[in-house]
């Protein structure tokens, strides 16, 4: 948001007028990939990783954060790492990495949250949410099969 001032001034007088001008943040892209689509099984890897990509038109400074959740709470397990790195101009990884997977504590709902904060001026700051979400399922190790 700005404020612009036309004024114009001749012989005869003089006037101004005060308008704002407001431009939108446009809409950026978020999806979660996985590095492994089959069964999950019980102390195995797995790596979720939310693809951010925003818009081309953006050429302003921004400041890109996540937070992953799964079932809607906060994740605080110590066998899960996560990551936020900029790909490239306006593309961006969040990654969270699971090792070992475990069938208790694993399985649910994990949602990736992005914040994109656009400082667009001195007085005014821009703040623009997106979220996906997908759904894990982790197994038990089946019994192994003894061969005689």
């Amino acid at each position: 948001t700005a404020e612009y001032t036309v004024s114009l001034t001749n012989d005869a007088d003089s006037n101004s007028q005060e308008y704002e001008l407001i431009v939108d943040f446009p809409p950026f892209m978020v999806d979660i990939s996985r590095n492994y689509l089959d069964t999950l099984y019980a102390g195995t890897p797995l790596t979720l990783t939310c693809n951010i990509t925003l818009d081309d038109l953006v050429d302003i400074p921004v400041l890109v954060t996540n937070q992953w959740t799964r079932d809607m709470i906060d994740i605080t397990e110590p066998t899960i790492t996560e990551s936020l790195i900029q790909t490239d101009t306006n593309r961006y990884t969040a990654t969270l990495e699971f090792y070992p997977l475990s069938a208790t504590y694993d399985n649910g709902e994990y949602q990736c949250t992005v914040l994109v904060t656009a400082n667009t001026g001195d007085y005014y700051t821009t703040n623009i949410t997106n979220e996906t979400s997908t759904d894990v399922v982790v197994e038990d190790l089946p019994d192994p099969e003894v061969v005689t």
